[in-house]
């Protein structure tokens, strides 16, 4: 099992990425040296600012700027540093009867003053977690605190960490700020809507290189030790500060004049020069930038785009302003493409770059307000990062039908069932501390945001959709913003109010179940005084039904016929139309020449699970295969797996559709799923429950013979491996099936 070296990201996500993407275990690896539990440190848990403390303080205060000061050493277990907060008193003194504070966690003050007055540090002055001031301390208009303090570092923690790479002995210090993050790192007015600029001097061993949210303005060395300097940043959150630093090696690019840099650890520097990973991932980024560019029409907002290579994060990234940390096995992995983890991993790399570059713009150029938005700013990085890779957005040359189908089967079909528990909560709904701001932000979450937000951008429209992000940049931008704000954004662009949108998607929980019903008639036919006898549609409703209330929705009906000559199938024509209620008329079909099928959620723009009646669950059975593009295929079998849940089919009817299914599919992402529904050892429990000895034994017959008829060294190959090896006992559970495997595997 791998060793645990730092944090993150989905998330977000992802989950999860702006604010940090964090999450980080506590586990000490290799290399990470542990944060002394000594007096006056805290343990690394955010203290708890309720949401009216944020409001009062937001509202007692603004114009903040910090000047900061750090002293960083190769051995020193702590940090020093020296604060200068710059903030404007927006009220009377008078309506600070509780006073002020300063949100500073485990760390220690060793001297404070506020407008050039000394204040005596006792446990009412600084409890371990914030410092106070008096009303009577603060003045009108702007007031000036300096601080001189000190903090120990963590290993996988909020606040700063420190490394020591296990290969050369070096120090590597990095930041994970996340949600109430910055206050581990110095003192500060810890909360979202509180922005501040940010300028940075940080002295270090001379040998080291110092990464912060700006572009250095010069280094100088200073009796042996490396002075770095930073010029003020723009207006920024705390929870997007980052300062990393260390003996990096790193390499240097460009886009369009924006400065891109990677940094890697000193002992990686040689296996860096000999990767082609390094250009993939600058040209992966450099049309990032260009697709959100694009499509927000903001340019880039920072003076560069750094990116630091950390082992073994977690969840994959530590975000920041301008500056973020990803794990170096993104970097390094990938290698042979062909199998499946390689492939997985160099789709969560650019799921990653993507998700993180879109936070620079959702999540650090604007920010929420409060940590009850920060649902929507996760989902809107991870739908953006989806759309950059389909190759709909004009600048990636991604396959759009096999990115939505990966989306469908790894994050959307999560979101269905975690939607369809009882007791869930909508996304929408208060956070009162800002402890909890990832409570219940799970993946199914991530899901169901990125589900809505493509439903939202076909709902609007692609262009309106667009619009409305720009929107939003225009209003928002160097600002906090929440729902409220997007979603006005967008209804301007769209034209019509999104409050009923809103109530009925955001506030609300359960998915919606879609089928369509349709009858067809004889009819006569005169043409060139020839009559023939057609089926026509004759009538055709859309029935919506579940789901704790039925929403409004766009979808995209198709219609397919059956040509024997013809080896692929694909829509005779399709219709966009938009329903609500739990019949809709669809008055534009009747009159059409009937088909042998029809899907009423094709393209997968719609958030709902669609029942097949009992013809059209008999033809998708039986031509699944014939579909020719991926997505619709992968549509297909996630309908047709709910059929088997629903009851609708059988557990024999399913095992005979999906191997039948597997003998003639090549797609190595909808394989993986398929024989996921009938081996895996969690995903298949509802089939191999109802497994008897006969039928575990011809299902490890199945999979045996399909391993061996597969070429070998194929992704495909590798992929039927994975599954037999995981396979519950009872699959190989025969003398012969057991030998055959032993033989193959060389298993003991």
């Amino acid at each position: 099992m791998k060793k645990i070296w730092a944090h993150v990201i989905v998330a977000a996500l992802s989950v999860l990425i702006f604010v940090g993407c964090a999450g980080l275990k506590s586990k000490v690896p290799p290399g990470a040296v542990p944060r002394p539990e000594t007096a006056g440190s805290a343990k690394v848990k955010p203290p708890v600012l309720t949401r009216e403390e944020a409001i009062l303080r937001a509202k007692q205060i603004a114009g903040v700027s910090y000047t900061l000061w750090f002293g960083l050493d190769r051995d020193n277990p702590d940090f020093e540093g020296r604060l200068v907060a710059i903030f404007e008193l927006r009220n009377r003194p008078k309506d600070l009867a509780h006073g002020l504070f300063i949100d500073f966690d485990g760390g220690r003050i060793h001297s404070l003053k506020l407008n050039g007055n000394a204040l005596e540090i006792g446990p009412e002055r600084y409890n371990g977690r914030r410092v106070f001031f008096k009303g009577s301390e603060i003045q009108p208009g702007m007031n000036r605190a300096e601080i001189s303090f000190g903090h120990s570092y963590g290993t996988t923690e909020l606040g700063l960490n420190r490394f020591v790479d296990p290969q050369d002995q070096n120090v590597y210090i990095f930041s994970n700020i996340d949600a109430q993050g910055a206050q581990f790192v110095f003192p500060c007015f810890d909360q979202p809507d509180l922005r501040a600029s940010f300028e940075l001097t940080v002295e270090t061993p001379d040998n080291w290189t110092v990464i912060t949210n700006t572009k250095e303005r010069e280094n100088v060395r200073v009796d042996g030790r490396m002075s770095w300097a930073f010029p003020p940043s723009s207006k920024l959150s705390t929870s997007v500060f980052a300062l990393h630093a260390g003996p990096y090696s790193f390499k240097k690019s460009d886009a369009d004049g924006i400065p891109l840099r990677i940094f890697i650890r000193k002992s990686e520097q040689a296996r860096l020069s000999l990767l082609t990973n390094a250009k993939e991932w600058f040209e992966l980024t450099r049309r990032g930038l260009e697709f959100f560019d694009l499509n927000f029409a903001y340019p880039y907002p920072y003076s560069k785009y750094d990116q630091v290579f950390l082992p073994e994060l977690e969840t994959g990234t530590i975000a920041g302003a301008g500056a973020v940390a990803f794990s170096e096995k993104y970097l390094f992995g990938g290698q042979p493409a062909a199998l499946p983890k390689a492939r997985a991993l160099d789709q969560e790399r650019a799921d990653l770059i993507f998700h993180q570059l879109s936070h620079m713009w959702f999540g650090n150029l604007v920010t929420p307000r409060w940590w009850n938005s920060l649902w929507l700013y996760e989902g809107i990085a991870d739908f953006m990062a989806t759309w950059a890779q389909s190759g709909e957005g004009a600048v990636m040359s991604g396959n759009a039908e096999q990115i939505w189908a990966r989306f469908l089967r790894e994050k959307k079909r999560k979101a269905y069932d975690h939607d369809r528990i009882e007791g869930q909560k909508p996304l929408e709904i208060p956070v009162a501390e800002a402890d909890g701001p990832r409570a219940g932000l799970g993946s199914g979450d991530t899901g169901k945001i990125t589900a809505i937000l493509k439903q939202l951008r076909f709902y609007m429209g692609e262009d309106e959709f667009r619009d409305g992000l720009q929107r939003f940049f225009i209003k928002s931008a160097i600002r906090n913003a929440g729902i409220a704000e997007f979603l006005k954004a967008m209804g301007e662009a769209s034209g019509e109010g999104l409050a009923g949108w809103q109530r009925a998607w955001l506030q609300t929980t359960g998915v919606n179940t879609l089928r369509a019903d349709w009858k067809c008639e004889q009819q006569e036919v005169t043409w060139k005084r020839k009559t023939k006898i057609i089926s026509k549609i004759s009538e055709f409703r859309l029935l919506q039904s579940g789901g704790v209330v039925l929403r409004p929705h766009r979808t995209e009906i198709a219609l397919f016929d059956l040509d024997s000559g013809a080896r692929k199938l694909r829509p005779r024509e399709t219709l966009a139309i938009s329903y609500s209620g739990a019949e809709t008329q669809v008055r534009a079909l009747v009159g059409k020449k009937c088909p042998d099928f029809i899907f009423p959620n094709y393209n997968d723009h719609d958030y709902v699970r669609v029942e097949l009646e009992p013809r059209a669950l008999n033809f998708a059975q039986q031509n699944v295969s014939r579909f020719a593009e991926p997505l619709m295929r992968q549509l297909l079998l996630t309908t047709l797996w709910d059929s088997f849940i629903d009851k609708q089919l059988s557990a024999a009817q399913y095992f005979d559709f999906a191997m039948a299914f597997l003998r003639e599919e090549k797609d190595p992402g909808l394989v993986d799923w398929t024989l996921e529904t009938l081996a895996g050892p969690e995903a298949a429990g509802p089939l191999l429950n109802s497994f008897g000895p006969a039928e575990f034994s011809r299902l490890g017959t199945f999979l045996l013979r399909s391993y061996k008829a597969t070429a070998s060294g194929s992704e495909l190959h590798a992929i039927w491996r994975e599954k037999l090896l995981k396979a519950p006992p009872q699959v190989l559970a025969s003398p012969e099936l057991a030998k055959e495997a032993a033989r193959l595997f060389q298993l003991k």
